[in-house]
């Protein structure tokens, strides 16, 4: 799912209007598509409370809600209506932003173009055989590139993280890298629908993802204001 295989992924799982949404019928449909389990991600902001909701009822329609004395709740699902699926895609869309900003700031302007992961992934494909390098090696040497050193010094001193494999992306432009991260925050890394299918990426290369999110997207939106999602974080 995610070009880093030590990073954590998550599956958004859908149910229908009055179906089981407890954490065994959760975690189950995870288990039978992905052969993992996974825990409740509170990644999902809920939607502003109306005047004449009381609290218990109104965090009666979330998942695994974490209220806050003041600011947004976060939930890892509850039913869509309940759910503020605007604001989770503005919230990371802005932090996406800031993120690429201050790489683009402190990396990209003081280190030389490197290659993405794929490119030597797809480099080390094309070779003849007996001459391929080992994995390890590959990484070595990936993550051996100025630009990539200074991402890895950065997310280890600095406030922002910045994943290596994700170097496409940053080297692509601010709108497609915010782009992939508001669209990760709405449909994650794979889909679970309601009616049991299970939509993910073809493979881990960035494109194949955008493919996965338009598709995710567009199901995402067609479902009825009382189904019910809730996001699992497996790894």
């Amino acid at each position: 799912m995610s070009p880093n295989p030590l990073s954590e992924t998550h599956v958004l799982v859908c149910f229908a209007p009055g179906k089981d949404t407890g954490w065994i019928a959760v975690s189950h449909e995870v288990h039978k598509h992905a052969g993992v389990h996974g825990s409740p991600a509170r990644r999902m902001k809920a939607a502003p409370r109306r005047w004449w909701q009381l609290p218990g009822r109104w965090a009666g329609h979330l998942l695994e809600v974490q209220l806050a004395p003041s600011g947004p709740a976060f939930a890892a699902g509850g039913r869509k209506a309940a759910l503020d699926l605007d604001g989770t895609a503005r919230t990371a869309d802005l932090a996406a932003r800031a993120r690429y900003q201050a790489w683009h700031h402190d990396i990209a302007g003081t280190t030389p173009r490197a290659k993405t992961w794929e490119d030597y992934l797809a480099g080390n494909a094309a070779k003849r055989a007996g001459t391929q390098v080992g994995r390890e090696e590959l990484r070595r040497q990936f993550l051996a590139q100025p630009r990539v050193l200074a991402m890895t010094a950065a997310s280890a001193s600095g406030v922002h993280k910045f994943d290596p494999y994700e170097l496409d992306l940053y080297q692509c432009n601010e709108a497609t890298y915010a782009c992939f991260y508001w669209q990760t925050a709405l449909v994650g890394d794979a889909l679970i629908t309601a009616d049991g299918q299970y939509l993910k990426p073809a493979s881990t290369s960035t494109s194949d993802r955008f493919e996965y999110f338009g598709k995710a997207l567009a199901y995402l939106r067609g479902l009825a204001d009382d189904s019910c999602l809730c996001v699992v974080a497996v790894s």
